[in-house]
């Protein structure tokens, strides 16, 4: 081929570890290459056979290699370390990958202009060229990437920009073949899957830029193993490198930062894998930490050799990383994108609805949920946080203070007094003893739990109705009222705790009164039938009365709500009956 001295040389890395069907068909490609200086390196595995004929018949001109040493394809690839000299550019090519006729020059162009280390072509697919592959990678702090197009996107020129990238994949890229020797390479113990990152993170790490120019194009085949991206082998290659890369390229004080968060991840990807029945992946998880620890010992020159060519501190490479976790980001577009699945989510979703009914039901079930949707939403900051000390909510004391003072019977409030203590500082004792002193937590579980015990009362008191459609709309309504919210931001716990009985108490004077549709008429209040009744709600009116003293009038106010109804409906006796077992269990 002829060369003119204008023209940067570069050398073509032909990387032939599989041998397909394909590799004439890439090696001719290059060989149609517009650009003037190019020169071609086929590197062998040597695991199919010799290549010569098949290279001879295509590049004549080519250079081909057997390392004995080599397999993967990163070792293959780091024969140029040694065979090459004097080139400017190195393009690495995997031998199921056929570059466009300009893709070199467009390559080497870019990389002159933009002062780029690494640029990569847009790949899209061997047989279907009109879907797009691969225009670069996104890389979390982990080292988990994801590519920044969807897989069989139709290319319609969307992607076109050039552009900084954290990753180009292996499959084509065009490296400064200064920083590639000055980096040494490839990681040779990392195979197929992720040398890549872990290349362009070293390149960045030692101030080169990584770009992609989707101006030039490559069809890639995807033989082998990286047909599947869920293959195991791929799977256990690409975990173990990257936790690799993590391990050597972030100094110490971020390694010691980042570490952890990695962990904790990767314990929670592999806890939802193994829920998911998703095998192989739980396996790659846990076995990168296994591999790694293994390889411990070739920790300390593989780090000394990334400080050696640093020249951008950690917190610039982080600046082009992408937020939060790849691995999750990707199994979540998974889920939302499988058509298998989203039909199970469907069905279900219609047998959910089908067993509450259908119309008005279904409504009511949306706004039940949207109800819940809203709280969990609106109380994300209680959750997460200290509750609002205001009115009743400020924040209590220790609960020995809390227990010395019920048994002492002296009070420090104001001046101190002698008088009696009320039984709620030795409920609110022993309950934070029984979560370990957290007193705050406690008091933040009882505000909290209004709202879910008020829901539960609300549902148990529409069983009555004997309708589904019914319950559901009882519990919506009861929710939405304001009682409860406008409680909250004032600090009055006698309006939580009031909002949060109510549904019960109704229920237990309902029963009491023999009302339908809550009981049968079995008697008077101090009826044999009744007793357990009216014990259970006496007992429950001293509980409630000690933590909101106003709960007793809550239980006059309901009787004689029912009393003024059962007047309309000319159910007096009734009535009266459940104003009768008021009484008795306030007195009581």
């Amino acid at each position: 081929m002829d060369s003119q001295p204008s023209a940067p040389p570069v050398v073509a890395v032909v990387v032939a570890t599989e041998q397909g069907d394909c590799m004439e068909e890439s090696l001719a490609a290059l060989a149609a290459q517009d650009y003037p200086n190019q020169s071609v390196l086929v590197v062998d595995a040597g695991v199919a056979g010799d290549p010569a004929a098949r290279v001879a018949a295509v590049l004549p001109d080519a250079y081909l290699r057997r390392p004995a040493d080599g397999s993967g394809f990163a070792a293959l690839a780091n024969d140029a370390l040694t065979t090459v000299q004097g080139s400017a550019f190195l393009l690495f090519c995997h031998d199921d990958v056929a570059p466009a006729p300009d893709a070199v020059r467009i390559l080497v162009e870019e990389a002159l202009r933009s002062n780029a280390g690494i640029v990569g072509p847009k790949i899209v697919d061997w047989e279907n060229p009109e879907r797009l592959l691969d225009v670069g990678l996104a890389v979390d702090k982990t080292g988990e990437t994801s590519p920044l197009v969807e897989r069989g996107e139709l290319d319609q020129e969307q992607h076109d920009a050039v552009r900084d990238v954290f990753a180009v994949s292996s499959a084509c890229l065009l490296a400064r073949s200064d920083l590639f020797f000055a980096l040494g390479g490839f990681d040779p113990a990392m195979g197929d899957n992720g040398a890549d990152v872990d290349l362009c993170w070293r390149a960045q790490v030692a101030g080169a830029r990584v770009m992609v120019a989707p101006a030039a194009r490559a069809r890639h085949r995807e033989a082998g193993a990286e047909a599947a991206s869920d293959h195991p082998r791929r799977l256990r290659e690409e975990s173990r490198n990257h936790l690799r890369t993590v391990l050597k390229s972030y100094s110490l004080l971020h390694l010691v930062r980042v570490l952890p968060q990695a962990a904790v991840v990767m314990l929670v990807e592999a806890v939802v894998a193994l829920f998911t029945r998703r095998w192989a992946e739980a396996r790659a998880l846990a076995g990168a930490w296994a591999w790694n620890l293994r390889h411990l010992g070739q920790l300390p020159a593989l780090r000394r050799s990334v400080r050696a060519t640093r020249a951008v501190p950690d917190n610039e490479v982080r600046r082009l990383h992408v937020r939060g976790s790849v691995r999750m980001a990707v199994y979540l577009r998974r889920q939302l994108h499988a058509e298998d699945r989203a039909r199970a989510l469907v069905t279900a979703g219609q047998q959910l609805m089908g067993r509450v009914g259908r119309g008005p039901a279904q409504a009511a079930t949306g706004l039940l949920v949207l109800l819940v949707l809203a709280f969990l939403l609106g109380s994300r900051h209680l959750l997460g946080g200290r509750l609002p000390a205001v009115g009743q909510l400020l924040p209590l004391p220790r609960s020995t203070t809390l227990l010395s003072h019920f048994l002492n019977g002296w009070r420090t409030t104001g001046m101190g007094s002698a008088s009696s203590p009320p039984p709620l500082f030795g409920l609110l004792g022993l309950g934070g003893l029984v979560l370990l002193g957290k007193v705050a937590l406690l008091q933040k579980l009882l505000v909290l739990a209004a709202w879910p015990v008020a829901a539960m009362g609300a549902w148990r008191l529409g069983g009555a109705l004997r309708s589904g459609l019914g319950r559901i709309v009882l519990v919506v309504a009861y929710l939405a009222i304001p009682l409860s919210y406008n409680s909250l931001s004032g600090g009055h716990w006698d309006g939580l705790v009031a909002f949060a009985a109510a549904p019960f108490l109704l229920a237990a004077l309902g029963r009491l009164g023999g009302l339908q549709p809550f009981a049968d008429d079995d008697g008077p209040p101090l009826s044999p039938g009744r007793l357990p009744t009216l014990l259970g709600l006496t007992m429950a009116v001293a509980l409630l009365a000690a933590f909101a003293p106003g709960v007793v009038l809550v239980v006059l106010i309901i009787a004689v709500g029912l009393l003024l109804g059962s007047v309309a409906a000319g159910e007096i006796g009734a009535a009266a009956r459940a104003l009768a077992g008021a009484g008795a269990a306030v007195a009581g």
